[in-house]
């Protein structure tokens, strides 16, 4: 189901728009939009500076601040987060947890036809009519 998220992705994003994914392939080439490997592929700013050191997944949405983030993990648990070969801790402390849910809105898998936890930045979520694509084209 990405080629629903890639759809999904043009109808609601900006075309500059980066968005966070572990699953990279056609997301990328069906959106034209700057893809963060969460698994660390080929971004390899996500990993961590040394072996066995997790990555903070807030640290890395504060500096790239992306339009859309697409996460296997539930964000909202703070157990750690595998995205293939990156394992990261979600939060730093309960500041940062607020401060990332007061920016992003989780979006609603509508026909369950997302393939992860999707979040959108709140200010593009709350200025505008969430666009659903014709699910029945995916099926």
């Amino acid at each position: 189901m990405f080629e629903y998220l890639a759809d999904f992705s043009k109808a609601n994003l900006p075309a500059h728009s980066t968005i966070f994914e572990g699953d990279i392939g056609i997301l990328a080439y069906r959106t034209n939009m700057r893809i963060v490997d969460l698994g660390g592929l080929v971004s390899p700013e996500v990993m961590p500076k040394k072996e066995g050191e997790f990555r903070y997944f807030s640290d890395l949405v504060r500096e790239q601040r992306p339009e859309l983030i697409c996460i296997e993990s539930d964000v909202r648990s703070d157990k750690v987060l595998d995205e293939l070969v990156v394992q990261y801790r979600a939060f730093r402390n309960k500041n940062d947890k607020a401060a990332f849910f007061k920016q992003y809105t989780r979006i609603e898998n509508k026909d369950n036809l997302f393939p992860q936890w999707i979040y959108m930045r709140s200010d593009l979520a709350q200025k505008r009519k969430i666009v659903y694509p014709d699910p029945g084209a995916y099926r």
